[in-house]
């Protein structure tokens, strides 16, 4: 390993979460205080051998690949293909070059040219992107001094849904390249580094590359381990903490809103709220987050409405519609949870109220 005093190392934030399904949840209350039999299911799918095709796969590959050294098999969805890309405008002012842009899109083009049935596309909306992509010349937006980029994805029990890459200049034009195709990797799923400097998934590398910029290109094993993770047939693996996620406030929240899904399949919900409202405190801007907390307001107050607690009922309610109507991207969720609210008015002879909700429910 090189110096500190001379080497950059990549980072990245995992942000992994489940996102609740209110409609299915709230739509049949009784399996909600069954979540453990869902668990259960999904144990035994997991504990079941892999096929003899994907056995012998992993014994040929792994010599190819690290993803022993992995910290888990994470990917972005099929029906989540092709992947939007969102690059920002390249700031004005010292450090910013229009060529830092020219050698994330080249490094782009090298992840599509090496694996097939990954392609990309490029958007001007932020918010309909998978990945975004953005230049700083403020370090303390690293997580370390030494640190040339960063990667922060959230997931959801589908895997990856978004991924912010942050990149680190003024550098040359070569390490730029380095750390884009590094922090790319992480955005696609490589959950972790790989052991060896050969690769561009090594956790450092060194500012002083001086190379042509096209000769910068991802290892053989880079190829070779996104392959298998995206050729692998069983679903990705839930992930609720990897290498750095407490890090940032954005991670911490994360962990806590990942506690609160691990208490609400172990079926307590008590906890599950009390974690989910935290980390709605301490980061209210992650739509993953206020998902989680809304669609269990929701289904609490589905569960109270079946058990005839209509006051109860109506403060869950109008708490889910509060959280979930925050986020564009929660926006079929507070439908639902609009639907819900404004059958419990109908139950509760509030006609006129109720048909207000009902309609925003069927997104009138």
């Amino acid at each position: 390993m090189l110096r500190p005093d001379r080497n950059f190392w990549l980072s990245w934030v995992f942000l992994a979460s489940m996102a609740l399904n209110v409609t299915a949840l709230a739509a049949n209350p009784e399996d909600q205080a069954k979540p453990d039999q869902v668990g259960k299911e999904e144990r035994q799918k997991q504990s079941e051998p892999a096929s003899k095709t994907e056995s012998n796969t992993d014994s040929k590959t792994e010599s190819k690949t690290y993803l022993s050294s992995l910290s888990g098999t994470v990917r972005i969805p099929a029906h989540r293909l092709p992947i939007k890309v969102y690059i920002s405008p390249m700031p004005s002012g010292a450090g910013f070059k229009d060529s830092y842009q020219v050698m994330l899109k080249e490094a782009f083009s090298h992840f599509q040219d090496s694996l097939s049935g990954l392609s990309f596309v490029y958007t001007d909306k932020a918010q309909e992107a998978a990945i975004t992509c953005r230049f700083t010349n403020n370090e303390k937006e690293m997580h370390f001094a030494q640190e040339g980029g960063v990667t922060e994805i959230v997931m959801d029990s589908d895997g990856i849904m978004q991924s912010k890459i942050t990149i680190l200049v003024p550098r040359r034009d070569c390490y730029i390249k380095k750390v884009a195709l590094h922090e790319i990797g992480h955005a696609l799923g490589i959950a972790g580094h790989s052991p060896d400097q050969n690769d561009v998934m090594y956790f450092s590398v060194s500012p002083d590359l001086d190379v042509d910029p096209k000769e910068v290109k991802l290892s053989a094993r880079d190829i070779d381990t996104l392959k298998a993770i995206y050729s692998q047939s069983a679903k990705p693996s839930q992930i609720v903490k990897v290498e750095g996620m407490e890090r940032s406030a954005a991670g911490r929240a994360m962990i806590i809103s990942n506690e609160g899904s691990a208490a609400y399949k172990a079926g307590n919900f008590d906890l599950a709220l009390k974690k989910y409202q935290e980390a709605y405190q301490a980061d209210p801007t992650n739509a993953v987050i206020a998902r989680n907390l809304g669609g269990l307001y929701v289904n609490l107050g589905s569960i109270n409405l079946m058990a005839r607690n209509a006051a109860m009922a109506e403060t869950f309610f109008k708490n889910g519609i509060d959280v979930l109507s925050k986020h564009p991207e929660n926006k079929p969720f507070c439908r639902q949870a609009c639907a819900a609210y404004g059958s419990l008015l109908m139950m509760t002879g509030r006609a006129a109220e109720a048909k207000s909700y009902i309609e925003k429910g069927q997104g009138k």
